[in-house]
């Protein structure tokens, strides 16, 4: 009742006669407003979200091995680090198998917020990774975690645009993400990042994070030249000029 509820005010709102203009956060969504609702080309802006860049930074880098002992790994295991409040729609079963495939015992997961664990924790004793899925629960320290990590990785099923991705990328380490993802428009194969095609797709995943482990050396300052595009002064100064144009 709730979802068509929501979608019976959405059409409303979409379809009203005073309607100026709508704004979404990435091309994706632009695709999927056309399809479901009939709102005129011209009246869809798309403004990407905005990053706190002096929050999340390369320089937390130095705290790295700091936290890593905080958090009981070691300097040579590769880390992944998979920020969610919803597990299963964000696709921890897919990295969690994805791993499996990678049959590395110095790849360590850290799965960091909020969402029910019960059912991932037996998917990883199952696949015998239990000493590498480590549930860290929700965290205020979250830039600590990124610059920690060698990469985030978020096999998502669908978000409009996953701030996370920003978040990562500002402080300056790879996103793997999905398709599915509006995030995944401002990610450049190869270079920041890659995007996989399939959110079900354990071995293409556990592929992509083996591109990243072979060049680590290669990311060092390409994910933060990137994300410092998305400030968040830009995204209040592109609203700022949508209003005033609307007169």
């Amino acid at each position: 009742p709730v979802y068509w509820s929501n979608r019976l005010i959405e059409r409303k709102i979409l379809t009203h006669g005073r309607l100026k203009k709508v704004v979404v956060n990435s091309e994706m969504e632009k695709i999927n407003l056309l399809r479901y609702y009939p709102v005129p080309h011209d009246k869809i802006e798309v403004i990407y979200n905005g990053v706190d860049l002096d929050r999340f930074h390369p320089g937390l880098r130095s705290e790295r091995e700091t936290v890593r002992k905080e958090l009981n790994a070691n300097s040579e295991d590769f880390i992944i680090l998979f920020p969610s409040n919803n597990f299963s729609r964000k696709g921890l079963d897919t990295l969690i198998e994805a791993v499996a495939h990678l049959n590395n015992q110095s790849v360590m997961v850290w799965v960091a917020g909020k969402g029910r664990e019960a059912s991932f924790r037996t998917l990883a004793k199952k696949l015998q990774l239990d000493n590498q899925i480590h549930f860290l629960k929700k965290r205020s320290d979250m830039e600590r975690l990124y610059a920690a990590s060698d990469v985030m990785v978020l096999p998502t099923r669908y978000d409009s645009f996953s701030n996370v991705v920003l978040e990562a990328m500002a402080c300056d380490i790879p996103v793997i993400t999905t398709r599915n993802n509006g995030a995944a428009e401002i990610i450049e194969p190869g270079r920041n990042g890659f995007v996989l095609d399939n959110y079900d797709d354990p071995s293409g995943l556990a592929k992509l994070i083996r591109g990243v482990m072979t060049h680590k050396q290669d990311w060092t300052g390409k994910a933060r030249e990137k994300a410092e595009g998305y400030s968040l002064e830009k995204c209040a100064s592109n609203y700022a000029r949508l209003l005033s144009s609307l007169g």
